[in-house]
């Protein structure tokens, strides 16, 4: 839900395809780093992570998204999300990652509170 304030809000409002953009918060439920386990740094990822690390291959390891992209931005998926690499791979879906807002001041509840609202509420 985008706030009524935000200039996303009013896009949408004015927009005439079906594009949609769902925006899943689990708070705190997710683990970020077996859920896109960053390629390029993988040997420093199960260096890190020895009892929880997702294994590179096997019917139980990552899954490649794009290996198109540059080695420093793939990513690969937990096996569990076959069903979102298929939209990513048919061009419905999109990983955004690394999002913040400007000004940020490192508490976890204002952040949720500018991404549930869409804008910057005074």
């Amino acid at each position: 839900m985008l706030g009524k304030g935000s200039p996303f809000y009013k896009a949408a409002l004015a927009s005439t395809n079906e594009n949609v953009l769902i925006f899943i918060q689990l708070h705190g439920g997710n683990d970020a780093l077996n859920t896109l386990v960053p390629i390029d740094q993988y040997s420093e990822y199960l260096f890190n992570r020895p009892s929880i690390a997702l294994p590179d291959s096997g019917p139980r390891g990552i899954l490649n998204v794009d290996e198109s992209l540059p080695v420093g931005d793939q990513v690969g998926l937990h096996p569990d999300m076959e069903a979102f690499r298929r939209l990513y791979n048919d061009g419905k879906a999109v990983i955004v990652q690394n999002v913040g807002y400007p000004s940020m001041n490192m508490s976890h509840f204002r952040g949720a509170r500018h991404s549930f609202y869409g804008a910057r509420r005074q």
